[in-house]
């Protein structure tokens, strides 16, 4: 079995490895087309934002994330793919949920619209939230 531990944001708690096999075994007992290998993430940047993503995901509202690719590359993060599972940590390290990378799409952030954001949770659906975080640097004399 190979496990890729992915864990962004330098807050969240480090998941136990007994933890990640009890919980990896329990899943694959209940799916076990998960196979063995699979990646350990945790999401959000600090205890609320985590346990509020997550439920967006166990609710289904929550369907997508993004991610940087020259963020995992410079955090030695490996590719993902489709079909790789994610065992989902709480900010607390405990795992919480397993999903299954179904689709890979690349955009740029101009090219950022409903149909990508409608994916993500419910706070940040409106395309314009993702505008409004655009901080232009410096002016001209």
């Amino acid at each position: 079995m190979t496990r890729t531990l992915v864990i962004g944001g330098g807050g969240p708690a480090l998941p136990s490895d007994s933890d990640l096999d009890v919980f990896w075994a329990e899943a694959c007992a209940a799916v076990p087309e998960l196979g063995a290998d699979h990646q350990v993430r945790s999401l959000g940047i600090d205890e609320e934002t985590t346990g509020m993503i997550l439920d967006f995901i166990n609710a289904k509202t929550k369907i997508a994330t993004f991610s940087l690719p020259w963020v995992m590359e410079a955090e030695g993060h490996p590719e993902t793919k489709p079909g790789t599972p994610v065992i989902l940590t709480g900010y607390d390290g405990a795992p919480r949920a397993v999903v299954r990378i179904t689709d890979i799409r690349g955009t740029t952030f101009g090219e950022i619209g409903p149909a990508e954001t409608g994916l993500d949770g419910p706070p940040v659906q409106d395309p314009e939230v993702w505008f409004r975080s655009i901080v232009t640097i410096g002016t001209d004399s």
